[in-house]
């Protein structure tokens, strides 16, 4: 009977709301609404990626049989365990992968994410480190410099003039380059990329997202780390290229491409404006990601901001997470202070 049940269903995802955390090695998954909760066994580790995203019965069966080929018994282990999560609702039956709602697929990341993560390999490790610190230092110091030489004009004329060539630029190339990061981070990390697509929060507002739920089963917490510290390092350097090219004039070169200083600004606002909401610990943002890796709990920003508290998780960590919230609160303020005087 499960059997026929099992087939009956085009496929199977995760629940709204359910989410993982590594607890002591770990990985459990919790729901959000129920305050159910199930722990993973490392065999079922490599099911987390497509369950994310949703995937049919024989597709798990392929992840499976890929990851532990010559396995017996795997097709009746996969049915018990696909009952065991629909009997506590951390994973729901899909008639397609399509109406998940909210979500619209474009595109997969992976096959390039994994070529650029090949080619970094090559490059010894202390060189990355020195290229990465070096364009992160220098991209914040094109900024600054920027600012102290007002060599900007103010927020507030920014936004009443704004250049619509400066908006496709960084619809164009800012957001596919921040989601790809992601991707590459991903390869870079161990794990492959999903696919990128648009996701509309709350039904209305669409936003770029990429799939990296693969990492949900990553133990190493740094590795884990870089996947969402790649999209705001990406926009850093966007901003820092831009501040680089008006303190020097550099962009009059590129008049004849219509780029001019206008352009410029309007695309230096959107990638700082990118930056600050993309590293926000009160949104679902990177920045929340980040601060959840950092203090191993996928659920602490659901704690902090809405109160959704479990028996696990630490006091202080929440008090942390709550302050950091103030800190970058502030940090926007004064920088609206500084831009704007």
């Amino acid at each position: 009977m499960i059997v026929d049940q099992m087939r009956a269903a085009s496929g199977y995802r995760f629940d709204h709301g359910v989410s993982a955390s590594i607890e002591n090695t770990q990985v459990v998954l919790s729901h959000g609404r129920t305050g159910k909760s199930v722990a993973v066994t490392g065999t079922a580790r490599c099911l987390l990626a497509p369950l994310h995203r949703g995937a049919s019965f024989e597709e798990l069966l392929a992840v499976v049989n890929q990851h532990y080929p010559g396995a017996k018994k795997v097709e009746n282990a996969l049915h018990h365990l696909l009952a065991s999560l629909l009997q506590t609702g951390l994973v729901v039956r899909v008639t397609d992968d399509k109406q998940r709602k909210g979500f619209i697929y474009l595109c997969s990341f992976d096959p390039a994410a994994r070529l650029v993560a090949c080619l970094l390999s090559k490059v010894h490790s202390a060189v990355r480190l020195f290229l990465y610190a070096f364009l992160i230092s220098s991209s914040c110091l094109a900024c600054y410099l920027l600012f102290y030489h007002q060599a900007v004009p103010p927020l507030s004329q920014l936004v009443l003039h704004v250049d619509l060539f400066g908006v496709w630029l960084f619809v164009l190339l800012v957001i596919p380059v921040h989601e790809f990061s992601h991707a590459v981070a991903c390869r870079i990390a161990g794990v492959p990329a999903g696919r990128f697509g648009i996701v509309f929060h709350a039904g209305v507002l669409p936003g770029p997202f990429v799939d990296t739920s693969a990492s949900a089963y990553l133990t190493n917490r740094w590795r884990k780390l870089c996947i969402p510290l790649a999209g705001p390092i990406t926009n850093l350097l966007f901003a820092g290229a831009t501040a680089t090219l008006l303190l020097s004039s550099s962009y009059l070169s590129l008049t004849g491409f219509g780029v001019t200083a206008s352009t410029l600004h309007t695309f230096l606002v959107l990638c700082i404006a990118f930056l600050y909401f993309d590293t926000s610990p009160l949104l679902a943002s990177d920045g929340s990601h980040v601060l959840e890796v950092l203090f191993g709990d996928d659920r602490l920003r659901t704690t902090a901001c809405f109160g959704q508290r479990k028996a696990v998780q630490s006091k202080q960590a929440v008090i942390c997470y709550r302050l950091c919230c103030v800190v970058h609160l502030l940090m926007g303020v004064l920088l609206i202070q500084q831009w704007n005087p």
